[in-house]
């Protein structure tokens, strides 16, 4: 709110918090969707913003976003700049689920957003009763992991899609590789029913869970 005009950091801010209601994210509700994987677009290069919750990091998306309708797909799953790593699907975090119900998303850093809804399961993982891990995951051994069976589900979490199935991912080839059966998985449905459940009042949130704010 500092009254200038320039390329400049501002002095003064007026901090304001927004509740609103939510839909689905998605039309097609709580079902699964598919992405495209591409190398062609990338969502942020390192050292920069990329991990904040600001509006660049969305519009980043939106060209990508474009490209994957093409294939009827959501969103695009974004790879790091090298081609190597996982990174966003979309502006949400991504996650996979092993068979052996382990709940995998990307480690944090500042070219993935650290999502509150991650930052959810995480907490929330011993009432799920779920072991949930961060890691950095390889884009060829994930794929591999679906082929094989090793991984079951996976997913987009997002403050407003909240928990995102995705039944299979398309390359800009055509080629299409499907998740499990292609259906919402038990995990998946699980994470969505305890967040949503907390969210409605249907179920407790821990104590004190809303007012811990990380300070950046």
């Amino acid at each position: 709110t500092t009254p200038s005009l320039g390329v400049k950091a501002g002095n003064d801010y007026r901090f304001c918090v927004l509740l609103s209601p939510s839909g689905p994210y998605y039309s097609e509700g709580f079902n699964p969707i598919r992405l495209l994987l591409t190398e062609e677009f990338k969502r942020v290069p390192p050292k920069g913003v990329g991990q904040a919750k600001a509006d660049g990091n969305y519009g980043a998306s939106l060209r990508a976003g474009r490209r994957a309708g093409n294939f009827d797909a959501k969103q695009v799953l974004f790879l790091d700049v090298y081609n190597h790593h996982l990174e966003e699907a979309g502006a949400m975090n991504h996650y996979h689920v092993t068979r052996q119900e382990e709940v995998v998303i990307p480690q944090f850093t500042d070219t993935i957003l650290e999502s509150i809804t991650s930052r959810s399961i995480i907490e929330l993982r011993k009432r799920l009763g779920l072991h949930v891990k961060q890691e950095n995951i390889s884009a060829i051994d994930f794929l591999f992991g679906i082929a094989s069976g090793r991984i079951s589900e996976a997913g987009g979490l997002g403050t407003a899609a909240v928990v995102s199935p995705v039944g299979e991912y398309i390359s800009d080839q055509g080629d299409i590789i499907r998740v499990g059966n292609g259906q919402v998985g038990p995990i998946s449905r699980k994470m969505y029913r305890l967040l949503t459940g907390i969210q409605n009042g249907r179920f407790e949130a821990p104590e004190g869970w809303l007012f811990k704010v990380r300070r950046l």
